[in-house]
């Protein structure tokens, strides 16, 4: 093997060696940015009962970290959107 092969493999290694640092960096920053938010929203829910408020959940799915609500999900789209009235508005 020559000296300018085993410098390309070195250079491989050190690449795959720095690849895998970032990616577990990457992992342990969104799993960090998933939790706060979820903290932020049960901060910030309505608390009429406290339910929905308490039903906010991180799950990983895939590589993605997803933020939903447990417990009362059908709610969070009324909240954001509002409700259809009969006479419109």
């Amino acid at each position: 093997m020559s000296s300018v092969d085993m410098l390309a493999a070195e250079i491989a290694k050190a690449l795959q060696t720095y690849t895998k640092e970032v990616e577990e960096g990457m992992e342990q920053a969104k799993t960090k940015v998933a939790k706060e938010s979820v903290k932020t929203l049960k901060a910030t829910s309505p608390k009429n009962t406290g339910k929905y408020a308490r039903g906010w959940r991180v799950k990983k799915v895939g590589t993605a970290q997803v933020i939903h609500n447990a417990t009362r999900g059908s709610l969070t789209h009324l909240l954001e959107k509002g409700h259809a009235k009969v006479n419109g508005g």
